[in-house]
């Protein structure tokens, strides 16, 4: 009889063993990199650990079925054998509690990454709410690339010629421009790094808002083929606001590979006060060392008009000759700011009203106009 029950239960689990033994091949895929065409990152190695739980996922599936019908097995043939009824007790308890411990961690590494897939930097491609791949390869494992060197808008091979098309600043700032005025131009310096001749098929500033602040001054590369001789081209880009604020724009460099692409920012003075001698750069109160400014253009409710003190030689503004209509600074008697008492030889101190229509000299000093 007991040779009876042994030799049922060799039969079924052989029988178990070859209907699950194909769930083991997944084992195949464990790596998903590796060799000199296909180098490992970071993306790899998280789709590498999911592989492994999944993989011990399924071998602990096989090892529960297995123990959970053995179990079944051995109670039936217990004919009422209560060591034998433990035993199969024993087998089922640890079989359920051992594929519930490995799905419980299978299940918080699957949504883990998961969550992880939605952050494009990692390079982990989503098929499914448990299928990962590596579809974009992570530079998270490689050292970071150098911030001079510009991010290409286009995929583009590792042998491809372009890549040693070297774009210098990879951005450009205008900083505190008066509206009206424009700015000089700056220079973008294209180099060819490599050993092969580059193409530039175009320049041109994107201009999305349809603002024309940001204009190519000069373009010395459009069409150009930068050879081994022949290395290097510039573009001038210039900047003309015609209202105040913060602009930004782009300029897009295409070659029959890569596109690169420059960042452009230009931040723009909004003057005011009669003869506009203020601007609108400071919050609610003028701060020390300079002036209040009336008249002209105002600015907005958040900002005042404010005009820097004028600091010892430096020229200030008398009486305002009422001849003018306007208040430039043509239309003001010059004078100079000295300290106290320190008036030139036929100067005297200025003691005509200001009324905050023109910058006034810094704190001890006074602005010395002609007798």
């Amino acid at each position: 009889m007991a040779k009876n029950k042994i030799k049922i239960i060799l039969i079924s689990l052989a029988l178990v063993f070859f209907t699950l033994a194909p769930k083991l091949t997944f084992a195949d895929g464990l790596i998903p990199c590796g060799g000199p065409s296909d180098p490992c990152t970071l993306c790899d190695l998280i789709v590498g650990i999911h592989n492994l739980v999944k993989f011990g996922l399924d071998l602990v599936t096989v090892a529960a079925i297995a123990g959970i019908f053995f179990a079944g097995v051995m109670y039936m043939i217990s004919a009422g054998d209560e060591k034998m009824m433990t035993s199969a007790k024993s087998f089922l308890k640890a079989s359920v509690i051992g594929f519930a411990v490995v799905f419980a961690g299978w299940l918080i590494v699957t949504t883990v990454i998961w969550v992880i897939g939605t952050r494009s930097d990692m390079g982990i491609g989503v098929s499914s709410w448990n299928n990962f791949t590596c579809n974009n390869k992570s530079s998270a494992l490689t050292s970071a690339s150098p911030a001079a060197t510009p991010t290409t808008t286009a995929s583009a091979n590792k042998n491809d010629t372009n890549v040693g098309l070297n774009v210098n600043p990879t951005s450009l700032l205008f900083d505190n421009v008066s509206v009206g005025s424009g700015a000089l131009p700056q220079s973008v310096t294209l180099t060819n790094a490599s050993t092969s001749n580059i193409k530039v098929t175009s320049v041109a500033i994107a201009d999305d808002a349809g603002s024309g602040f940001f204009v190519i001054a000069n373009d010395d590369c459009t069409g150009k083929t930068l050879s081994t001789s022949q290395k290097s081209c510039v573009v001038k880009i210039s900047y003309n606001p015609i209202s105040s604020g913060t602009q930004y724009d782009e300029l897009r460099i295409i070659t029959p590979v890569n596109s690169f692409v420059i960042k452009l920012e230009g931040t723009t003075e909004q003057v005011c006060g009669y003869g506009n001698f203020g601007n609108c750069n400071q919050i609610a109160a003028c701060s020390p060392g300079y002036s209040w400014m009336a008249g002209g253009n105002a600015c907005d409710a958040a900002h005042v008009c404010c005009a820097e003190n004028i600091p010892e030689n430096g020229v200030c503004y008398g009486d305002h000759n009422q001849a003018y209509d306007n208040y430039s600074s043509d239309s003001f008697i010059h004078g100079v700011c000295k300290k106290n008492n320190s008036c030139p030889s036929g100067d005297k101190p200025y003691d005509g009203p200001n009324d905050n229509v023109s910058p006034q000299c810094a704190s001890g000093l006074v602005c010395c106009v002609p007798n």
